[in-house]
């Protein structure tokens, strides 16, 4: 699995445009919203020189120390503007996908993140060997819980941490997926 695979692709409106560290100074006003953070371990926000250092270390596509791990990681551009960011991490060995995203505030509540991720699931489906798709969200974030049971995610577990020095309940869900490739 080539770390290239991190590709532009097209659904409908919706353009998914490969990160790059030229994106930090784009976007960077879209990482401004202390409450894009509030449900996420990152501090945020970001000034521009961690989100290039973060940028930079995502456009490799994988983590120096394991090879085998994929980052691939899309804008979300809709109708001419970027809305958000999605995020998988592939694990072609198990054939599993761990997925985040981030709606930028400005264009949250308008169904743009059940669609955005719909569409990556999809375009996942279709390209790589994949069995089942994870994601985690703190149980107090109930757009985002929304999001992915409207993707038919299932709640399989959940757990106490602490994030940013509070107590919270981290809820684990699951799609099970019928990739054609595997």
């Amino acid at each position: 699995m080539p770390t290239d695979f991190c590709r532009p692709f097209q659904t409908g409106e919706y353009h998914f445009i490969p990160l790059t560290v030229a994106h930090a100074a784009t976007t960077f006003s879209l990482w401004q919203d202390p409450q894009l953070y509030r449900y996420t371990p990152i501090p945020g926000p970001y000034t521009l020189a961690e989100l290039e250092a973060r940028f930079t270390r995502l456009e490799r596509r994988s983590p120096a120390d394991n090879p085998t791990e994929y980052w691939w990681n899309w804008f979300i551009e809709y109708t001419g503007e970027i809305v958000g960011l999605v995020e998988v991490t592939y694990l072609p060995t198990t054939p599993t996908a761990e997925l985040a995203y981030y709606i930028f505030t400005p264009y949250q509540g308008r169904g743009l993140g059940t669609q955005a991720v719909k569409q990556t699931l999809d375009y996942l489906q279709q390209n790589v060997p994949l069995t089942q798709v994870t994601a985690t969200v703190d149980a107090r974030n109930v757009a985002s819980i929304k999001i992915l049971t409207n993707n038919g995610f299932t709640q399989t577990a959940s757990q106490r941490i602490v994030m940013k020095g509070e107590a919270c309940t981290e809820l684990i869900f699951n799609k099970l997926v019928a990739s054609p490739t595997v």
